[in-house]
């Protein structure tokens, strides 16, 4: 099937059948327990082991993944894995990491090839290595990029804000 939206329905009807059972079942505040961590762990390892499959098999992913995020809702340390603020703050910015993290990792994976710091390491040393240097650089200026783009814009009826700001005339409905 060509790419197109229709090639990514099962993750978004997955991601409707999760908001029906959180908003139907686990918003009441349901009875958690370690059982759970147990199938979290096994479901994103499972996760992990589709993505490095076939792809003939990589429709399936969304069965584990429901279920991780099932076992978030209902396990003990998953669930406050996924509440923690350095998390869902990451997550809150996903699209303007998104956005920019190509950029980011071209242009200063650029300037450490020129300075040579990869050139006496081996291909795995050197992914691990810009993996540690990229990812801060990249969720730091992404952090700023957020609070000073996408932030603002969240706020109900913000661009009525900015163009009185910049002296236009908003009749306000």
């Amino acid at each position: 099937m060509p790419t197109t939206l229709l090639s990514f329905a099962q993750f978004f009807f997955t991601g409707f059948l999760l908001l029906d059972i959180y908003l139907n079942d686990y918003q009441q505040s349901p009875n958690k327990n370690y059982i759970w961590d147990i199938v979290s762990v096994i479901s994103w390892v499972s996760v992990f082991a589709i993505l490095y499959m076939a792809k003939s098999v990589e429709g399936f992913i969304v069965i584990p993944m429901f279920t991780a995020y099932c076992a978030a809702f209902k396990g003990i340390v998953s669930n406050r894995l996924f509440c923690h603020p350095l998390i869902y703050t990451i997550g809150g910015m996903c699209y303007t990491i998104y956005l920019y993290h190509y950029t980011l990792i071209s242009a200063f994976g650029r300037f450490f090839i020129k300075i040579g710091i990869f050139n006496q390491l081996s291909i795995w040393q050197a992914l691990l290595l810009s993996i540690i240097i990229m990812a801060p650089i990249t969720i730091f200026i992404c952090s700023f990029l957020f609070i000073l783009i996408e932030k603002p814009c969240m706020k109900k009826r913000w661009y009525i804000q900015y163009l009185n700001m910049r002296n236009f005339k908003i009749i306000k409905p």
